[in-house]
C-alpha cells in the first residue's frame, strides 16, 4: 500500500519532465530514494517490531530526494533568476517585457522592467478602488508606442512581438524562458 504512493510520485515526477514541465539532472534520486527506503524499511522492521520506523524512515528518505529533484529545480526554473543574468550580462538599465511578467525578476535584478501592453488592455490594467487591481504596482507601457532599444520576451509571445512592430529587432540573448531583442539602428 505504501510503495503504491511512492509509486505515483515517481509517475507525477516522469510525466513533469516528460512534458518539460521541469528539467532536473537530478531526477535519478527519487528511484534511489525508493530503493535505500525500502531496504531500511526492511531493516529496521527485521531490528525492530515496529512497521512505523520503517514507514518513517522511507518517508523521510524519498521527501529529502523529492526536495532536491523536484522542488528546487522547478523553483528556480519558475524564478526569473536566468531573466537578471541576461540583463546584468548587457548592462541593461531599462527595458521593456513583453509578455508574462515574472516579478520576482525585479527583486532579482536592479533595472528597471517595464510591462508592455496592448493600447486595449491598459484599461483593465490600471488601479481601482476596492479592487484587486489596486495592487497593480509594475510600471507599463503601451506596446504600440513602444521607446525601448532592448526588449525581452517569452519564446511563446516572440511571433505575436515581431508580427506587431513594424521595426526591425535583432536577438542578443536567448535561453528557454526568455529572449532578448535589440532594434536594429537605422
Amino acid at each position: 500500500m505504501k510503495s503504491g504512493g511512492f509509486g505515483l510520485l515517481l509517475v507525477g515526477a516522469w510525466f513533469a519532465v516528460s512534458h518539460q514541465l521541469i528539467a532536473s539532472e537530478l531526477l535519478f534520486l527519487l528511484p534511489l530514494a525508493l530503493i535505500v527506503g525500502v531496504m531500511l524499511d526492511y531493516i529496521l522492521r527485521l531490528m525492530a517490531e515496529e512497521r512505523a520506523y520503517g514507514i518513517a524512515m522511507l518517508s523521510i528518505v524519498f521527501y529529502i530526494a523529492l526536495i532536491f529533484s523536484i522542488a528546487v529545480p522547478f523553483s528556480e526554473q519558475r524564478s526569473a533568476k536566468d531573466l537578471w543574468e541576461m540583463l546584468t550580462a548587457e548592462n541593461v538599465q531599462e527595458v521593456g517585457l513583453y509578455g508574462t511578467y515574472p516579478t520576482s525578476a525585479v527583486f532579482y535584478s536592479s533595472s528597471k522592467i517595464v510591462m508592455l501592453m496592448h493600447e486595449r488592455e491598459v484599461a483593465g490594467y490600471v488601479p481601482k478602488d476596492f479592487s484587486w487591481t489596486g495592487k497593480n504596482v509594475m510600471p507599463y507601457a503601451i506596446l504600440e508606442r513602444n521607446p525601448y532599444r532592448i526588449v525581452v520576451v517569452t519564446p511563446k509571445s516572440y511571433d505575436r512581438f515581431i508580427a506587431q512592430q513594424n521595426k526591425k529587432w535583432q536577438v542578443i540573448d536567448a535561453d528557454g524562458s526568455w529572449i532578448m531583442l535589440r532594434m536594429k539602428k537605422g
